[in-house]
C-alpha cells in the first residue's frame, strides 16, 4: 500500500499539502523487509491515508496571498458580522473554504469508522475530536455560505447572519486548534515510517530511492530546527541545523551519483537534489542574513514542498 506523507506548506501556520511518498508502516516492516511488504497493509494504514487526506484538504486553503486557516479566519473576523446593523453593508465574504472543509469531513469520518488504530492511536484520538467539531461546523458552513449566496440577507435584514456568526467563529476556532494537533500527531507517524522505509531500502540495495528519502527525512528534521526567521540568528538553533545541513548535502551528492547510472529515472532523481539544493541555498541565506525575514523562511518551506511534489512522481 502507498501511504501518504505530510509536507509543510508556510512557516507558522500547521498546514500539509497532499503528498503520496511511499513510505513504509512500522508494522508493516516487521512482517518483511523487502519494498513490497506494503502491498497487504493492515487497516491501519488505510486509518492513517484518510486521516493524511482530511489534514490536507483544509491545509490547502491557500489562495490570495493568505496564510492558512488563521490568516483567513482573521479575515473573515475582521468584518464582525455579529454587530452588523443591517443588510445594507453588502455581502460579506466568506474566507473559510466550505468544500474544502467538507473533503476534510468526509476523509475524518472513513478514517473514525475504521477500529483498527493500530501504531496511530494518538493520530485516531486527535482526528475525532477533529472530526467531532468539523462535522457540525460543516453543517454551519453550509448554512452560512447558502444565506450569503442567496442572499437571503436581504429578506431579513441579516438577522439570521448575526445570529451564525458567533458559532460559526468558534467552530473554526476550535477546528484550527483540532487541525494543528492532528498535524503533529501526523508529523510524528511519518518521521517514524520515515525512517523505517530507509532502512528497508538500504537492506534491498535500493540505495537511490533510499538516499532519496533521507533527503527528505534530513530536510524535515533541518526544518523542525527553526520556528520563525529569528531563530537563524541563534547559534544554538543553528549548532542543531547545521548538522543536518551537511548531512542532507551528503545524500544529495548520492543521489546525484547514483542517478547517473539509472538510465530510466535520472531526470526525475536529478529535479529532486536541485530542489534539495535550493533548499540548502535558502538555509544559508537565512544563516547569514542581520535580518532573517519571513519571506525567506516561507521560501524554504515553498522549496521543501517542491521537493515532495517532484518525490510523489519517482518510482
Amino acid at each position: 500500500m502507498q501511504l501518504l506523507t505530510p509536507i509543510r506548506a508556510v512557516m507558522g501556520v500547521a498546514t500539509i499539502a497532499i503528498s503520496t511518498l511511499l513510505v513504509f508502516p512500522v508494522n508493516a516492516l516487521a512482517q518483511s523487509n523487502t519494498v513490497t511488504a506494503t502491498q497487504d497493509a493492515p487497516d491501519s494504514d488505510d486509518k492513517y491515508n484518510a486521516y493524511v487526506k482530511a489534514f490536507n484538504a483544509v491545509a490547502s486553503m491557500f489562495y490570495g496571498g493568505t496564510k492558512g486557516m488563521p490568516d483567513l479566519l482573521t479575515k473573515f473576523k475582521a468584518q464582525n458580522l455579529a454587530n452588523r446593523a443591517s443588510s445594507s453593508g453588502g455581502e460579506p465574504t466568506l474566507y473559510m473554504n466550505t468544500s474544502m472543509l467538507r473533503n476534510s469531513v468526509d476523509a475524518l469520518r472513513i478514517g473514525v469508522s475504521i477500529a483498527d488504530s493500530g501504531p496511530y492511536a494518538e493520530l485516531d484520538a486527535a482526528a475525532k475530536a477533529m472530526f467531532a467539531n468539523g462535522e457540525p461546523l460543516l453543517r454551519l458552513s453550509r448554512q452560512l455560505e447558502d444565506y450569503v449566496t442567496s442572499k437571503k440577507y436581504l429578506e431579513d435584514d441579516f438577522a439570521r447572519g448575526r445570529a451564525m456568526d458567533p458559532p460559526y467563529v468558534a467552530g473554526w476556532a476550535k477546528f484550527i486548534e483540532d487541525h494543528d494537533r492532528m498535524g503533529e500527531a501526523l508529523e510524528t507517524a511519518a518521521r517514524a515510517s520515515r525512517v523505517a522505509r530507509i532502512g528497508s531500502l538500504r537492506g534491498a540495495k535500493e540505495n537511490l530511492r533510499a538516499a532519496a528519502a533521507e533527503t527528505m527525512l534530513y530536510s524535515s528534521d533541518l526544518i523542525d530546527a527553526f520556528s520563525e526567521p529569528s531563530d537563524f540568528r541563534s547559534k544554538d538553533k543553528t549548532a542543531v541545523g547545521d548538522p543536518l545541513a551537511k548531512k542532507l548535502e551528503k545524500s544529495i551528492e548520492e543521489v546525484r551519483e547514483l542517478a547517473q547510472s539509472d538510465d530510466r529515472n535520472a531526470s526525475g532523481y536529478d529535479s529532486l537534489a536541485d530542489d534539495m539544493s535550493e533548499l540548502l541555498g535558502r538555509y544559508r541565506t537565512l544563516k547569514s542574513s542581520m535580518f532573517p525575514s519571513q519571506k525567506d523562511f516561507d521560501e524554504l518551506i515553498d522549496r521543501y514542498n517542491r521537493a515532495i511534489r517532484v518525490s510523489n512522481r519517482l518510482p
